[in-house]
């Protein structure tokens, strides 16, 4: 029962090599908000909200042909909405300047091509 097992301690046969496919990890967009870096969201609350600040689901559709700051600005805020359920439209259009819009378009548009949760 004590016996020893004499493992071989250098090996001349090579073993295969096996290609296992990388997958690309994918950094979120995020856009800075309170000092704290935030990726968008749209729940079902945010979306209700985004509604009754007069952006219905339609106008998302088509925001890339036409896009308008006040309904930037809006969409925006309503991704903001679930992390930061205070936020008002003023707040989140003063925290942003001209030279932020490529940052906050690529958050935008990361976050309305990802399904909710992902």
């Amino acid at each position: 029962m004590t016996d020893i097992i004499n493992f071989p301690t250098q090996s001349t046969t090579e073993l295969p090599t096996v290609n296992v496919p990388v997958q690309e990890v994918k950094t979120p967009k995020t856009v800075n908000f309170r000092g704290q870096d935030v990726t968008l969201k749209y729940t079902l609350l945010s979306l209700q909200r985004l509604e009754a600040a007069g952006v219905s689901l339609q106008d998302l559709e088509t925001m890339e042909d036409n896009v308008s700051i006040t309904v930037l600005g809006k969409v925006l805020w309503a991704g903001l909405c679930v992390q930061f359920n205070d936020a008002t439209l003023e707040e989140v259009l003063n925290s942003y300047e001209i030279s932020d819009l490529q940052e906050v378009s690529e958050a935008l548009a990361a976050a309305l091509n990802n399904p909710v949760g992902k």
